[in-house]
């Protein structure tokens, strides 16, 4: 038995609408969120200590902005290599924040991911 698709226009009932919504609403999208870091203390080879503030980019994928920015700096919170060098005591601590998020179609080719193109700026 073959089945054929219809070529007429089918009228959904707002339920219907409503769920194909929902549907939608679950599927993830690709994000590219810019992540800032400031005040972390942060140690070099020679065990010097300088703060540093930084920029990292996370490619993450999620249902969405709020969800990806979550996951984001989730995955920098756990950056092993980051949090090993960090010597802010708890009256000082690091501050993270989104600093620009958007969505995107394709990741990117040659590019690390999730995170990717850690820059260190001194702060004064």
């Amino acid at each position: 038995m073959t089945i054929q698709p219809s070529t007429q226009k089918s009228e959904r009932a707002p339920s219907q609408a409503q769920d194909d919504s929902d549907v939608r609403q679950n599927q993830t999208m690709k994000f590219r969120v810019l992540i800032q870091g400031e005040n972390f203390l942060l140690s070099n080879d020679e065990g010097e200590s300088k703060k540093y503030g930084f920029y990292v980019t996370a490619h993450v994928e999620a249902a969405s902005t709020q969800d990806a920015e979550a996951l984001a700096l989730s995955l920098l919170r756990d950056y092993k290599e980051l949090r090993k060098r960090v010597g802010n005591s708890a009256d000082d601590r690091p501050i993270l924040r989104m600093d620009e998020i958007a969505t995107i179609t394709n990741w990117p080719d040659g590019v690390a991911c999730p995170l990717s193109g850690l820059s260190l700026y001194e702060e004064v």
